[in-house]
């Protein structure tokens, strides 16, 4: 699926919106750091490919906030950020992973 920068502008913000609105969760995060972060390596190799996120509602929710949270404690979202704040980002992963079954469960 290939994703138009209006769409992924209007997912974005709508995310962001949510986690202001519903768990406190605030930060300005931009779809070029979005892009930067979805694309970047990780430590446990995850197969999910960046528009099997951006079509998923939870699982956008989820690397918004797990971004936003690290944004919060200082990190730059870049390629490079997941590997280089490491533990940080395993803690915004679980923070995060709170925030989507939340979200799912409708708690």
């Amino acid at each position: 699926m290939v994703w138009n920068i209006i769409i992924f502008k209007q997912r974005l913000s709508s995310t962001l919106n949510r986690l202001r609105e519903a768990y406190g969760i605030t930060c300005n995060l931009s779809v070029e750091e979005l892009t930067s972060y979805l694309e970047a390596p990780s430590y446990e190799d995850d197969t999910l490919s960046m528009a099997e996120i951006l079509g998923d509602e939870l699982l956008l929710l989820h690397e918004v906030a797990e971004a936003c949270i690290l944004k919060a404690q200082g990190y730059a979202i870049s390629r490079n950020t997941v590997i280089s704040a490491y533990p940080a980002t395993y803690g915004a992963h679980l923070s995060a992973m709170e925030v989507e079954l939340e979200e799912a469960t409708g708690i």
